[in-house]
């Protein structure tokens, strides 16, 4: 039914589930910062966080699948708008209405350090994009002192 999950690739090399490992890994590594009563919903969170956005699932079947309003939530907020170009679909909006929201915070920070880390290690030309949305955007927009150690480990993967 929703077999593009199947075909998807990760940087076209990798099957996509290469970066949501790479997304829990930092979810594990951060969930201290969570209450313990969230951590399940949030390592599932780390697995589904692009269901809307990458495998085609809407906000109701989720919540429907997984028997979930928080889950389909977090999920939800964490889908970019749409939009033409990269700046639209992350419109300061959308990082406004992800903020509301803190499980949905850190499941995308998550998200960023994944898709950062990757980017550094590969040299790619996302990582200076990466930097200047983190300065212009992530951080002025979603920054809370409940997640300073995931915030001073991009600003040092960011060399800022």
């Amino acid at each position: 039914q929703h077999s593009v999950v199947c075909n998807q690739k990760y940087d076209k090399i990798y099957p996509y589930s290469f970066h949501l490992d790479m997304v829990y890994s930092n979810c594990k590594k951060f969930i201290n910062l969570i209450p313990t009563e969230f951590r399940p919903l949030i390592l599932a969170a780390a697995y589904g966080h692009d269901a809307i956005e990458d495998a085609r699932l809407s906000y109701n079947e989720i919540k429907d699948k997984f028997r979930s309003v928080e889950l389909a939530e977090i999920i939800y907020l964490c889908t970019e708008n749409r939009g033409r170009n990269r700046s639209e679909r992350k419109s300061i909006e959308w990082f406004k209405d992800l903020n509301q929201n803190t499980l949905a915070v850190f499941i995308k920070l998550c998200d960023i350090m994944a898709n950062s880390q990757y980017s550094f290690c590969t040299s790619s030309s996302m990582f200076p994009k990466h930097v200047q949305e983190y300065v212009e955007k992530v951080k002025p927009l979603l920054y809370t002192t409940g997640f300073t150690p995931i915030f001073d480990y991009l600003d040092k993967l960011y060399s800022l």
